[in-house]
């Protein structure tokens, strides 16, 4: 199956969960003033109530992506719990930075990887634990063109699957290397996944095409994106939410309030990035027209409120799939 269809699928099972009228919506405002915590969908593309609902639940519970908010001199500080790390590998633990920020997969441990004596001109190969499974990675530098490689499997002897790859220099004497079963490779930035998961996979391409978006949108409005965290709700994140006098929730309630009449059906799931001190945060989404669309908003200390302060659109490039 792939990204299109997995989208699709999604698409339909979020009309099923969520109810397409204002009295849904009105019950979601309801259920963020109680503070009740739920558990937000992966899904891109959604009708508008049931984009509404992701908008509010992103918003709010930081907690289950790891983050503490706390309060210093009236303001929202923002602090990431650490996580396994690679000394001197910026591009591992960036990779482990995306899963955590933009996925439900964690990563649980960091060891040696089967392909580590397969390729000539690799730079790093890690394998990740996750809570979904084994990732292999390898990063090649920016010369190498991975795009090019294929995995080729051998399933002709019961019980004794083995496998190698093409379109790049290996080690023959390296492979075929053994496997339990089918595997799965994902290609993106000069670095090749590995799996046997399948699932894995899908969530690889629907991570990297949220990234790819969501720079998109920040370069187009001329942000610097290092200069803000993104914030979405994780399923699996055991941190709990520190909640400041200044909280998110009042950010979640008045953006709503702004952007849930401007949204339309097929349009991405609006993002939450908030600064580094907790001062200033940007809604962003991308309609199904291609337009980017961005809603500034910067918390006021004297009166405790989140203001907006910026509403701009412009052409975007990369289109959203279609069912």
């Amino acid at each position: 199956m792939d990204v299109e269809d997995m989208l699709r699928k999604l698409g339909k099972t979020s009309q099923l969960n969520f109810e397409n009228d204002r009295v849904h919506v009105k019950e979601v405002e309801e259920r963020i003033n109680l503070r009740i915590k739920r558990k937000g969908s992966k899904l891109f593309k959604l009708p508008i109530p049931a984009i509404v609902t992701l908008l509010a639940i992103t918003i709010i519970i930081p907690s289950w992506m790891g983050w503490n908010i706390s309060q210093q001199k009236g303001m929202n500080s923002v602090t990431m719990h650490s996580n396994l790390s690679i000394e001197n590998n910026d591009a591992v633990n960036n990779i482990i930075k995306i899963l955590h920020e933009y996925s439900d997969i964690e990563v649980n441990d960091i060891s040696n990887s089967q392909l580590t004596n397969v390729f000539l001109s690799v730079e790093k190969v890690v394998q990740l634990k996750t809570n979904k499974g084994q990732i292999d990675v390898a990063i090649f530098p920016e010369s190498v063109d991975v795009e090019s490689v294929k995995l080729v499997e051998d399933f002709s002897v019961p019980g004794n699957v083995t496998y190698t790859f093409t379109g790049l220099d290996i080690k023959e004497e390296s492979t075929p290397l053994k496997a339990s079963g089918p595997n799965y490779l994902f290609k993106k930035n000069h670095t090749l996944f590995l799996t046997n998961n399948s699932a894995i996979v899908k969530k690889l391409h629907d991570v990297y095409y949220l990234i790819e978006v969501h720079d998109e949108i920040f370069h187009s409005f001329g942000l610097n994106k290092d200069d803000y965290q993104y914030y979405r709700p994780q399923n699996n994140s055991k941190q709990e939410f520190v909640e400041s006098e200044n909280n998110l929730e009042k950010l979640s309630l008045e953006s709503m309030k702004i952007i849930r009449s401007k949204l339309k059906k097929g349009d991405l799931m609006p993002a939450i990035f908030v600064n580094k001190v907790g001062t200033e945060a940007i809604v962003i989404y991308k309609s199904s027209d291609k337009t980017n669309h961005m809603y500034k908003f910067t918390f006021e200390s004297t009166s405790e409120k989140w203001i907006l302060k910026d509403n701009l659109s412009v052409q975007g490039v990369k289109s959203i799939p279609t069912n």
